[in-house]
């Protein structure tokens, strides 16, 4: 689940892979339609989980 401030906005296709080192995003699907500044702010949430997790993004877009 995406979600921005207590609002549910989508769903995330991702696969952290520690072998390869790699936080993958497939796919972002919008349940509503995101403003740019929602996208913006599911994407840096998305960089920062793979930050938390020691893993280096892929397939997240710069916001």
């Amino acid at each position: 689940m995406s979600s921005h401030g207590d609002r549910l906005v989508g769903k995330v296709d991702a696969t952290a892979d520690r072998r390869r080192g790699t936080f993958t995003v497939h796919a972002v699907q919008e349940d509503v339609p995101l403003t740019l500044q929602v996208s913006r702010a599911v994407h840096d949430e998305l960089r920062d989980l793979a930050s938390w997790l020691s893993l280096t993004p892929e397939g997240v877009a710069d916001g």
